[in-house]
């Protein structure tokens, strides 16, 4: 300290500290995010990024099973072709049997295939899949209790509504980062439907076709839940 004026000494503790704590606000306002989006957006990169190559076709079968390892029957799988210069289109559509089987022909394909199955009560699961490289003819895929949401809209003047479109927006987590899952459609007259979705809290967007819009909040847990709305 100086004897003086009671500050302290230049490059003494007190002025240690200071840079200290700089170098720790530093490190905290950008280092740290910085570091997390970094890593976030490099492994996001891998794990989304489709194993496009040069598919010979041919089968790709499996077996849904739900949580405890118990095969699912009923639940719809759908196969699409993911061209590499495109976006992935609807190949074919079939249930899972008794046994929770699935199986599929598809074609050769510059590019990869997409399971897409679930649906109502599970929770929708998406699966890429090659066959340059190995066969994918005893798949396992697994489902977990998902949600159905139905909404019914209404006017406070009740004149009627003519259909439109709805958005149904979540945040999952990676490293304390949004990864944001999104359902987009259509729907007519005054309602929609939709299942296959996870629990927890969800915004949900209606634009009728007036031009009109609304958003709100809500909370799914694994079922059905029905929901009257009047924002407009």
């Amino acid at each position: 300290m100086d004897a003086r004026s009671g500050d302290p000494a230049p490059g003494g503790p007190g002025l240690l500290g200071q840079r200290l704590r700089v170098i720790l606000l530093v490190l905290v306002v950008f280092g740290i995010p910085l570091g997390l989006m970094l890593t976030y957006l490099g492994t996001r990169a891998l794990a989304f990024r489709p194993p496009f190559d040069d598919q010979p076709g041919g089968a790709i079968a499996g077996t849904l099973v739900d949580e405890e390892g118990d095969p699912v029957a009923g639940v719809a799988v759908r196969a699409l072709l993911y061209p590499r210069d495109g976006a992935p289109v609807a190949h074919a559509s079939v249930e899972s049997d008794a046994e929770g089987r699935f199986s599929f022909d598809v074609p050769p394909l510059d590019g990869c295939y997409v399971l897409r199955a679930g649906g109502n009560v599970w929770q929708e699961v998406y699966r890429e899949i090659s066959l340059s490289d190995e066969p994918a003819d005893d798949l396992e895929l697994s489902l977990r209790p998902g949600c159905i949401v139905a909404v019914t809209l209404s006017r406070r003047d009740g004149s009627p509504i003519r259909g439109g479109e709805y958005v149904l927006r979540r945040s999952g987590g990676f490293l304390g980062l949004a990864i944001p899952s999104q359902v987009h459609d259509e729907f007519e007259a005054a309602s929609f439907e939709r299942g296959g979705l996870a629990p927890g809290k969800w915004t949900v967007r209606v634009e009728l076709s007036t031009g009109d819009t609304a958003e709100y909040s809500i909370e799914l847990e694994p079922g059905r839940r029905e929901l009257r709305l009047d924002p407009f």
